[in-house]
């Protein structure tokens, strides 16, 4: 069974990829998935994660305001921005 999907590849490995179709005589796709396909099985690939992530969280202090007043906030520190700048420029 095949998928259609988007991949976004770096310019210089489509360059590459492109070489590759070409000297071999197959399509761009063939040659991605024979490329892809022997990178995945290769002894070289990368070691499975031997141990789960663990990403470390800290606290950041108490709430200041609730989320409903993040938006107040927000235009007000711009406003206060609006003003800084419009006064330097007198």
């Amino acid at each position: 069974m095949t998928m259609r999907t988007t991949v976004r590849i770096d310019d210089d490995l489509l360059s590459d990829l492109k070489d590759v179709a070409k000297k071999e005589k197959i399509s761009l796709t063939k040659a991605f998935n024979k490329v892809l396909d022997a990178g995945l099985r290769s002894k070289d690939a990368a070691p499975k994660r031997k141990r789960p992530f663990h990403q470390e969280t800290f606290s950041m202090g108490r709430e200041r305001f609730g989320c409903g007043e993040a938006n107040r906030v927000a235009a007000q520190l711009e406003d206060e921005e609006t003003e800084r700048k419009m006064r330097l420029s007198k």
